[in-house]
């Protein structure tokens, strides 16, 4: 994925490094939204690069909100994705998912693979590219967060 503030967009580096700053500081997805509106009045329109910054740094925040603590790409091209679901909690949300979402991911138990010390979904899914991996974590975390957000209310 390629994520950077172009530095033609923003002027001066000084400014290119505040930005990463405050975009680093951000916790939550009202935030990204109110950075983007501010870049997009005071730069103009936000170039596809910013623009998937922005995606990263969404995928950043909803990981934190989900306790989700490592996501990786393995050396099989399998993606990895630490979670804080015990075995039966993570098969009532994985019914609950979308089937396109749920039926990709199998849960491993903590230990069973390398270093793992959490419970972790494994994606065989081959990706073609990185912008695929963003997208495909983009919608699964959005979905765990709207099953969290119906389980608390």
């Amino acid at each position: 994925v390629t994520a950077f503030i172009p530095e033609k967009w923003v002027g001066h580096r000084d400014v290119k490094l505040n930005e990463y700053k405050r975009l680093a500081n951000i916790d939550s997805e009202v935030g990204l939204d109110i950075i983007q509106a501010e870049w997009k009045d005071r730069f103009g329109d936000i170039p596809v690069e910013a623009a998937e910054l922005v995606n990263l740094a969404k995928l950043r925040i909803r990981a934190t909100d989900l306790n989700v603590s490592l996501v990786r790409l393995d050396d099989d091209s399998c993606l990895r994705i630490s979670v804080p679901y015990g075995l039966q909690e993570w098969l009532k949300v994985q019914a609950a998912l979308p089937p396109k979402l749920g039926q990709k991911l199998r849960w491993i138990a903590p230990g069973a693979t390398r270093s793992d010390s959490q419970p972790t979904l494994l994606c065989r899914h081959a990706f073609i590219t990185g912008q695929e991996q963003v997208e495909f974590l983009l919608k699964l975390f959005e979905a765990l967060l709207k099953l969290k957000a119906k389980s608390t209310s």
